[in-house]
């Protein structure tokens, strides 16, 4: 099940185990009793552990999903690939200017942070006033605010909260990134500093309740952010969208998308386990008024291959969002439904390499309901 390793990566999660247990029978004596002297047992990263083999990693859970035993595999990952950064100084050379980025412009690409709020100047979208607050926060992150195609999709989800009369804002330049791929990388300090700083922010600010569109800042801000002292209630819009559709609010236009295959972000269905509410949102614009479902859906669902910061990365051999791909078109569908920005970007790179892209479209489900 695991999508690095279908797709030809050095990554089998079972070997993984295999070989962490294994090195760790044979340096036990050594642990356990400091007297006796160490052998030539091999170093556990970058020889017992090949670099190739964490970095292979989506983070998805597809193999703690599968493990019939309840193996966790995810974090045991990411605390590998700490030890590399951290300890080591050894990553992917296309992560030097996205942690630099981070660390300077608080997104990974070196997008002044000042502009970060440029997508939304000409919209009227309110400002957080803390002495004035909406009832939302609508937290954009960074690729709503940078990514071209990510700007769409984030005036999509503004057109339907304005739609159905939602009193939201943004903080516009003061946003920043939630660390979510520093932490996925292993920089654990970097991730630290830009969470901490934005959980000063929300507390500053009174911000208690957060509306995002990126899943994996939803998991970021719902499941790490208390640690660092701030309480948040965050929902992903697709489930707000469809709590306003069941209360007869009008989130846009329905048109009519064809057949609409539904797409499970691994950080919003596996990890957070939310995957109803954007199968509602998606149904609405369906031909037959409910979204397709291949095999691999829902908490068996297969990564598009953004996950754990692999979108920074270059990706050799075959494309894990083109295995995808081929899985969704099995379904014959005419519109791809997704609920996360990477996957979007993924997906579309899948349809543009079999020459697809005009057959076939990927949407947001917020783009579905009210697209440019």
């Amino acid at each position: 099940m695991c999508p690095a390793l279908e797709s030809g990566k050095p990554l089998s999660p079972k070997q993984l185990t295999i070989d962490l247990r294994d090195h760790l029978n044979i340096k036990t004596p050594y642990l356990i009793n400091d007297s006796l002297k160490q052998n030539n047992a091999p170093l556990l990263l970058g020889e017992v552990i090949n670099d190739e083999t964490l970095w292979s990693c989506t983070t998805c859970g597809a193999c703690e999903e599968e493990c019939p035993v309840m193996i966790e595999y995810v974090n045991k990952i990411v605390s590998l690939r700490r030890g590399l950064v951290l300890m080591e100084n050894r990553y992917p050379k296309e992560l030097s200017k996205a942690f630099k980025s981070l660390e300077t412009q608080s997104n990974p690409w070196g997008f002044g942070s000042n502009t970060r709020g440029d997508w939304a100047k000409d919209l009227n979208i309110k400002v957080w006033d803390k002495y004035n607050p909406t009832e939302y926060l609508y937290f954009v992150g960074c690729n709503g605010s940078f990514d071209d195609r990510g700007k769409k999709i984030a005036i999509s989800v503004v057109n339907s909260l304005k739609s159905a009369g939602v009193d939201f804002s943004i903080l516009g330049k003061d946003e920043g990134c939630t660390g979510d791929p520093a932490r996925r990388a292993g920089n654990e300090y970097l991730f630290d500093m830009l969470a901490s700083k934005n959980a000063e922010l929300f507390k500053e600010k009174s911000v208690v309740k957060i509306v995002t569109h990126c899943p994996h800042c939803f998991n970021s801000l719902k499941n790490e952010y208390a640690e660092f002292g701030v309480e948040l209630d965050v929902i992903h819009h697709s489930e707000l969208l469809e709590h306003l559709i069941k209360e007869g609010k009008t989130i846009g236009e329905q048109k009519n998308s064809g057949n609409i295959v539904y797409h499970d972000s691994c950080y919003l269905g596996r990890h957070n386990e939310v995957y109803d509410a954007p199968r509602t949102v998606a149904a609405r614009s369906s031909e037959s008024g409910k979204v397709l479902d291949v095999e691999a859906s829902r908490e068996r669902g297969t990564c598009c291959g953004a996950g754990g910061v692999r979108f920074l990365m270059e990706e050799t051999g075959t494309r894990m969002s083109h295995q995808r791909i081929d899985q969704l078109l099995e379904s014959n569908p005419d519109t791809i439904a997704v609920s996360c920005p990477f996957c979007v970007l993924m997906l579309e790179d899948g349809l543009k390499a079999k020459n697809l892209q005009d057959k076939v479209k990927v949407r947001d489900i917020s783009e579905l309901a009210n697209e440019l």
